[in-house]
């Protein structure tokens, strides 16, 4: 178990069961997915979840979370607010 970075006790992917981090990966395929398809938005995997894909293969270890990010096309604050809400 780990403490995140928001105070919470998680399982850490070295404490979970394979098949429930082969849903984790699944859902995160999802979510790239429709960001891309549905949403027009540039998606990618970031920190942690990143790092562990390129430097090993798989899920860090003594990570909890799955981590995705996109580059805004917009400038100005409340334009990237709006596109993140929508």
């Amino acid at each position: 178990m780990a403490i995140d970075k928001s105070g919470h006790l998680e399982r850490t992917f070295a404490r979970t069961d394979p098949a429930v981090t082969d849903e984790v990966l699944d859902a995160v395929e999802r979510v790239l997915r429709d960001l891309r398809e549905e949403c027009g938005l540039d998606a990618f995997l970031a920190f942690g979840c990143l790092l562990g894909a390129v430097r090993d293969g798989h899920m860090i270890g003594h990570d909890s979370d799955a981590d995705v990010a996109y580059l805004s096309r917009h400038t100005h604050p409340f334009d990237i607010i709006r596109e993140n809400k929508r």
